[in-house]
């Protein structure tokens, strides 16, 4: 393997992974960083554009990609250590807005969407340090619009 590019800030990234968030058929980069969370458009091969950035100062420990309410954006969900979870809804383009917030701090190191249930509908899965809220805990059908 060689490095073929690097971000140009000086982040604690703690997650990181590709998604296609554009649907222009490149892997898009979003980082997970302890401080503001940053994603980059892939503008074909090895050049990176930043398009995002939370407008939240948070410590995200896990990070990903995931079409919450079946739009055919891939939408951002974010675990944070200390803080609370969001969801944030692709809203076509280069926008994101907070759609949902959890309730508890979580003290999350890694979250992630599946269909659990097979209803059609993303689930979120959380696992927790167990400080103050257990370890892993499953969240139903999150259905906003």
């Amino acid at each position: 393997f060689s490095i073929v590019w690097t971000s140009p800030y000086n982040d604690v990234t703690q997650s990181i992974c590709f998604g296609d968030y554009n649907n222009d058929g490149w892997l898009d980069i979003l980082e997970g960083n302890d401080g503001y969370n940053r994603l980059y458009k892939n503008n074909g091969g090895n050049s990176f554009s930043i398009v995002w950035q939370s407008t939240i100062n948070a410590n995200t420990y896990s990070i990903c990609f995931g079409d919450y309410n079946n739009d055919g954006w891939l939408d951002i969900l974010e675990g944070d250590w200390g803080g609370y979870n969001r969801l944030y809804k692709n809203n076509g383009g280069n926008s994101f807005s907070i759609v949902w917030q959890s309730t508890i701090n979580a003290y999350t190191q890694s979250i992630c969407f599946g269909d659990y249930n097979n209803d059609g509908w993303l689930d979120i899965l959380e696992g927790n340090s167990g400080i103050i809220t257990g370890c892993t805990r499953i969240m139903e059908e999150i259905v906003l619009v």
